[in-house]
């Protein structure tokens, strides 16, 4: 396995990471940098570049070189060359990727959607001019919309705005990027919200081969959020005797294979996958259940899960507690176990437990994930649907067994250190905690 290319695109990914560095910088201090576009004899401004990580940038497509042409990265002191450019498919955004960038890029901040708490009036638009200077424009309207199937906004700004330009919060915060100007009225931009940024960054990964990997023949993966169908209808299996196919599913930080029967009739499995990991697929023949990674494979890459904000979602409690079940039938809230003993672990007597509150009209349905990452990395997860229902709005409490919920089964070895649980409806990130084992 190419494993340079799987760190270089799971590093990507750590954009929506809490506490990122630069996190409080500030929008007087956002690393926008310049792509110059050099032909061997003069160099010319082409707009801006945003980095997103230690080895990513985004861009607008405009920037992209014609041929004779070579692009560069610049901050006005030092200048980098990309190793790799990808394009989304609407052709309008450009991902800049470094394998080993010297000197490093500065990190950016962390990715927030507007909600209730961001407001686009409170948000300005990062801009440079052909020569490099900045300049903040505020948004004074804009209304929400979806282009291309991307969540976007249509802005008026105070100003003229280059393509690729952040949007940022006065906390630092990255909120979107703008696309384009509208063709109707003065300084009116499309632009991609923090929402439909992550959905494109996760589709041109999804849809990128690594380097020097070929994907597997008649394996079709489609993405919804975190849920993946994977169909090998169309994979042909030659016959071996005493040999067997599997559809192998790995996540590249975990020591343990997920796999299926490949040539028994089943042709299709649909998971939800964790945000935030990177993943392998393809096939395996052996005559055992498989214990080694396909020779050839896609690759899956989830960004960082969004916050839930939809139908107002608030997290009133989650945590690990013991059967909760007295507690909750006596209106009581459990007790919180924050720091346990491996016997209690092993025993499997513990349960996750969710308390919401939230606004319907009427009942929706949406997926249900719930992870356990261990102190050594491994992931594990507990698929199951969420009902937001108007019964239940005020103080919806749900919970099961970690033991039940087969998040216990294939931990091993020494199981103490600091765990982290986290539940996901719709692929957005509802809430998390951490526990100790000791």
């Amino acid at each position: 396995m190419n494993r340079r290319w799987i760190v270089l695109l799971a590093t990507l990914v750590l954009l929506l990471a809490a506490g990122a560095a630069g996190a409080e910088q500030g929008r007087a201090n956002v690393p926008l940098m310049t792509v110059m576009l050099s032909n061997g004899e003069t160099r010319t401004p082409a707009g801006s570049a945003v980095p997103l990580s230690g080895m990513a940038l985004v861009a607008s497509s405009t920037v992209l070189p014609k041929e004779g042409e070579t692009l560069e990265i610049t901050d006005g002191i030092h200048t980098w060359v990309p190793d790799r450019v990808m394009t989304d498919r609407t052709g309008m955004l450009a991902v800049l990727f470094m394998d080993s960038p010297e000197p490093a890029l500065p990190a950016f901040c962390s990715l927030a959607p507007m909600d209730r708490r961001i407001t686009a009036s409170e948000c300005s638009v990062i801009t440079s001019d052909p020569q490099g200077a900045q300049t903040a424009l505020r948004i004074q309207h804009g209304t929400h919309l979806v282009w291309q199937d991307y969540p976007c906004m249509l802005a008026g700004l105070s100003g003229e705005a280059a393509p690729g330009s952040p949007v940022m919060t006065d906390d630092g915060e990255l909120v979107g990027l703008i696309l384009a100007q509208y063709a109707e009225g003065n300084n009116r931009y499309m632009m991609l919200t923090a929402d439909g940024l992550v959905q494109m960054l996760s589709e041109i990964i999804q849809q990128t081969e690594l380097a020097g990997v070929e994907a597997p023949e008649g394996l079709a993966i489609t993405m919804e959020a975190n849920r993946a169908t994977i169909d090998w209808s169309e994979a042909e299996f030659p016959k071996q005797e005493g040999q067997n196919a599997y559809v192998v599913i790995s996540d590249t930080e975990n020591t343990y294979l997920t796999y299926f029967p490949a040539d028994t009739g089943l042709t299709q499995v649909r998971m939800l996958l964790t945000p935030g990991r990177t993943y392998v697929v393809g096939f395996v023949i052996s005559p055992d259940a498989p214990d080694r990674l396909p020779e050839k494979y896609a690759v899956i890459s989830l960004p960082e899960a969004m916050p839930l904000t939809e139908n107002g979602f608030r997290p009133i409690l989650c945590a690990l507690t013991a059967d909760p079940a007295d507690a909750v039938a006596a209106g009581k809230t459990p007790e919180v176990l924050e720091r346990i003993t491996e016997e209690q672990l092993r025993s499997g007597d513990l349960y996750f437990y969710s308390a919401s509150t939230y606004q319907v009209a009427e009942e929706q349905q949406e997926t249900l994930l719930v992870t356990l990452t261990a102190p050594d990395g491994n992931n594990y997860r507990y698929e199951s649907g969420w009902i937001y229902g108007p019964e239940y709005q005020e103080n919806d409490v749900w919970y099961f067994s970690l033991k039940e919920g087969g998040l216990l089964d294939s931990l091993e070895g020494n199981l103490k250190g600091q765990y982290r649980m986290a539940f996901y409806v719709g692929g957005a990130l509802a809430d998390s905690f951490t526990f100790g084992v000791e």
